[in-house]
């Protein structure tokens, strides 16, 4: 395997009833959006591999996916486990955490790569080839979820906000997600306000790791919402400003 990135796709297929903060729940619209996002990472040619994770004991027919990246000259990896229980008490950040945890002790592809992206399974990131160029020699790359400026302008409104790192898309190595990420899921309490973002910023912020030069453009609906991503030219345009200008670079 060389030549390409490996990327990990986080999936929760039928996350069940008692979820909280998530609007979209029914299991056949969920799977919809998987597969389609997982058709566009296999076809994205800055990927070699794909390791595709459900945490919630769907059994996945993944026979004719593997047989497209067969096709495609690409590896795909499915694991499937149910793990998603703490989810109901903690949020569906903690079931993220534990997914990635387990994909990280059991896939065959992650042991290979000496680095990895993660990405929400639902989404794909529609500039992902520039961004993969552009980093291909950071083993660690990762973005705040708001620019300092919206994190300074808080403080002086007397709302401050703790800083987060967004998790929807991030590249980490190997050995830095063993040392600082491994059971941070542990940390997370959405309902408490300790959401799995502000645990990751606070594992990392001591580490030094390069920070996304372009934001990324998602595709796809927030399970979070229900609503599909949409902004005009000119928000990603200001967005690559900030990002440009270090403004969404995690550092203490």
């Amino acid at each position: 395997m060389s030549g390409g990135e490996t990327v990990l796709l986080t999936a929760c297929i039928a996350p069940g009833s008692g979820v909280p903060y998530l609007a979209l729940r029914d299991t056949g619209e969920r799977l919809a959006d998987y597969v389609e996002s997982l058709v566009r990472w296999l076809r994205t040619p800055a990927v070699s591999a794909v390791v595709f994770c459900d945490n919630s004991g769907y059994p996945f027919e993944s026979a004719s996916f593997s047989a497209l990246a067969r096709a495609l000259g690409k590896e795909l990896e499915v694991l499937c486990f149910s793990g998603n229980d703490g989810a109901e008490r903690y949020g569906k950040g903690y079931g993220e955490g534990h997914l990635c945890d387990y994909a990280f002790s059991k896939s065959r592809l992650l042991r290979q790569a000496t680095s990895f992206y993660k990405a929400t399974g639902r989404l794909y990131v529609t500039n992902f080839d520039r961004i993969a160029s552009r980093h291909s020699r950071d083993e660690s790359v990762f973005a705040l979820t708001s620019s300092r400026v919206s994190y300074a302008v808080k403080r002086f409104q007397g709302k401050p906000e703790p800083r987060g790192v967004d998790t929807r898309l991030f590249k980490i190595s190997a050995d830095l997600y063993r040392r600082r990420l491994f059971g941070c899921y542990d940390e997370v309490d959405d309902c408490a306000g300790r959401a799995l973002e502000y645990v990751v910023h606070d594992r990392l912020v001591t580490d030094p790791v390069a920070s996304f030069f372009e934001c990324p453009r998602y595709a796809g609906r927030s399970g979070t919402t229900g609503k599909p991503f949409s902004e005009r030219w000119i928000d990603h345009v200001l967005r690559d400003l900030w990002f440009r200008l270090g403004l969404h670079a995690v550092s203490p």
